[in-house]
C-alpha cells in the first residue's frame, strides 16, 4: 500500500499530536524531557512493525519530503528543551551550590573537555577498531587507554608524552 505526500504529512502532525497527549498522560515522559515526537514515532514505528509481522499489508510512505520533515522533527526536538533542566540534571551536585551564573560557566568547560575526549576517541578508537566480541572491544580499548594516558604527547603537557613529563619534573627536583 503507497500513501502519497499528502498522507504522509498528516500522518507525521497525528503521530505529534498522539506524542503530547501520551506525554500527558504519561507524566513520566515529561519530566525526563522525552519530545512529543519521539513518543509519538516510537508508537508509530512499533504498530507498523507489528502490521508488518503479522502479514498485514506493505505499508510504503512517499518519502518526498522526509528531509524536511526531519528538520522540523529535530529542531523540535532542540526547541522543545529546557535550558534549566538540560544544564540542572548534566552537573554534578557541588557543595556549597554554585550561583546560577557560574554553574553555566562550569558545565560549558566541563563540556568542552569532555567533548575534546570524546572526538578523539571516536576518531582515534572507534572509527579505525572493528570488534568482534566484547571482550575485543574492552582489550582493543584498554590498549587504546593506554596509549593514550601514558605514550601519546599531550598539549597540555608542553606535547610531550605523560612518561616524559613525569621525568622532566622527577628531575627538576
Amino acid at each position: 500500500m503507497q500513501l502519497d505526500t499528502g498522507f504522509a504529512v498528516v500522518t507525521s502532525v497525528a503521530v505529534l499530536w498522539f506524542g503530547e497527549r501520551l506525554r500527558r498522560v504519561v507524566p513520566w515522559l515529561t519530566r525526563h524531557s522525552i519530545p512529543p515526537a519521539v513518543v509519538g514515532g516510537l508508537v508509530c514505528s512499533v504498530v507498523l512493525a507489528v502490521i508488518d509481522i503479522s502479514g498485514g499489508p506493505a505499508i510504503r510512505f512517499d518519502l518526498r519530503l522526509r528531509d524536511l520533515l526531519l528538520l522540523i522533527f529535530f529542531s523540535s526536538v532542540g526547541l522543545s528543551a529546557k535550558n534549566a533542566t538540560t544544564t540542572s540534571r548534566s552537573l554534578p551536585r557541588v557543595r556549597p551550590p554554585l550561583p546560577r551564573s557560574l554553574r553555566v560557566v562550569a558545565y560549558t568547560t566541563q563540556n568542552a573537555f569532555a567533548e575534546s575526549f570524546n572526538g578523539r576517541f571516536r576518531d582515534e578508537c572507534l572509527g579505525v577498531s572493528w570488534f568482534s566480541s566484547f571482550a575485543d572491544a574492552r582489550r582493543q580499548i584498554a590498549a587504546w587507554r593506554r596509549r593514550y594516558n601514558e605514550r601519546r604527547p599531550h598539549s597540555s603537557l608542553g606535547n610531550v608524552t605523560p612518561r616524559e613529563f613525569r621525568l622532566a619534573c622527577l628531575e627538576a627536583a
